[in-house]
């Protein structure tokens, strides 16, 4: 039951990871789906195919989310953690 809601959750988590700006917790939960996708490529589950696409989702936000702080002004180490995480 508990690994079920944490696999549901995964798309908020990541989300609220972009938003605060953990850029390497976000993209851990991204790598994470791609694991759940190669592990149940063959289920065909609705859920977990589901949380893939959303996560992949978020992926897109963050990307679009990086790209739009480098545009703003931003400090040298603010930069290189921007561009280390596209």
């Amino acid at each position: 039951h508990s690994s079920l809601l944490e696999l549901l959750e995964l798309p908020t988590l990541m989300d609220a990871c972009v938003r605060s700006n953990m850029y390497e917790e976000a993209l851990s939960i991204a790598a994470f789906s791609n694991t759940l996708e190669r592990r149940h490529s063959t289920d065909n589950s609705f859920v977990v195919n589901k949380v893939i696409e959303q996560v992949r989702s978020r992926k897109s936000d963050l990307r679009l989310h990086l790209l739009q702080r480098l545009r703003a002004s931003v400090t040298m180490p603010q930069c290189l953690e921007v561009v280390t995480a596209l």
